[in-house]
């Protein structure tokens, strides 16, 4: 039998099909209890308790032994809101003592994960800033992007290695991707990093890796910025040398992540075949994760990509004078 059916006929059994006083229980059925279809999830409020791996079986202990007379299963428990014994109570003059229909349990409203850009608290009849919000009125909100975004993360379930594109024409696109690299290696990663463009000066980065050490392969082969090569055979060749040595790094077992730092730009000014670059990404290693950088990434890299982020410009220090600074830039 479906979680979701047999949820409805204990309700009906027990008589909790409206949530009035004195006939409650411990839980807040016309907000969120609900078994999420990732999980399966099942989360009882206010007390905030959230049970995974749900099946019948333990549907129905939790259903009798914590709805039905207060004692959460504590080896069913997956995540508390509140430590035991500081749940807060049931509060019905904040929810209203209205006979209500119990949420279906498909019918948690969608959010989008904590964090993203469009993320808020939603619109709210006396105030949309959190700060503003009562307390009741805070929790239940934050609550429900808690199960939001539990429930998207129950509903993720494989591993691949992603192609990642850092573009756009704001700052920070190699920063990022070191970032990630130096994630990486925390957790004990191999990490191979080709520069194209670089090269004309010593960067921080590179000094870095070789001060501490860290099992990290840079190849820095750019000759600067073509503006000042003039040269269009001359960053050709150069280009070409420096993806001779991504193949290699690509096709090494040994490297769970390769950044190419600035690919974009050889790709955009046909330095490099689009085509060839693209089947080479398609035919990598299946757990290999590829970081590629520069401005301009192309429509056909976007939409190979399993995650791209566009850098903006909002305000820069060339506009104010300032110039190009050690441990910022370079």
């Amino acid at each position: 039998m479906p979680l979701q059916q047999r949820f409805v006929e204990l309700l009906r059994t027990h008589g909790l099909t409206k949530l009035r006083n004195p006939q409650r229980v411990k839980c807040t059925l016309a907000d969120c209890l609900g078994v999420c279809a990732g999980g399966p999830i099942l989360v009882v409020y206010p007390e905030g308790v959230w049970y995974h791996h749900v099946d019948v079986a333990a549907l129905e202990r939790i259903f009798h032994e914590h709805i039905l007379h207060g004692r959460p299963v504590d080896e069913l428990i997956f995540h508390r809101l509140y430590p035991p014994g500081q749940e807060p109570p049931y509060a019905p003059a904040v929810r209203g003592d209205q006979p209500r229909e119990p949420m279906a349990l498909t019918d948690v409203p969608y959010e989008e994960e904590p964090g993203l850009p469009d993320q808020n608290f939603g619109t709210d009849s006396d105030t949309d800033e959190p700060e503003l919000l009562s307390p009741e009125r805070y929790q239940e909100k934050a609550t429900r992007r808690q199960a939001s975004y539990l429930r998207k993360k129950a509903s993720a379930t494989r591993t691949k290695g992603l192609i990642i594109v850092n573009t756009g024409p704001g700052k920070g696109k190699t920063t990022a991707a070191l970032g990630i690299a130096f994630r990486a290696l925390g957790q004990g990663m191999q990490v191979g990093m080709v520069q194209f463009i670089k090269g004309a000066i010593p960067t921080g980065e590179a000094a870095l890796v070789k001060q501490l050490r860290l099992p990290m392969v840079m190849y820095t082969m750019g000759d600067g910025f073509t503006w000042n090569t003039q040269d269009r055979e001359q960053d050709m060749a150069t280009a070409r040398r420096a993806w001779e040595q991504a193949l290699t790094l690509l096709h090494d077992a040994a490297f769970d992540m390769v950044i190419l730092d600035e690919l974009n730009i050889v790709l955009r000014y046909g330095y490099l075949p689009l085509a060839e670059v693209l089947a080479a990404l398609r035919n990598k290693r299946p757990m290999l994760h590829v970081v590629i950088t520069g401005r301009n990434a192309s429509p056909e890299l976007i939409a190979l990509a399993d995650l791209v982020t566009e850098m903006k410009v909002v305000k820069h220090p060339y506009r104010a004078g300032v110039r190009a600074q050690k441990g910022v830039e370079f």
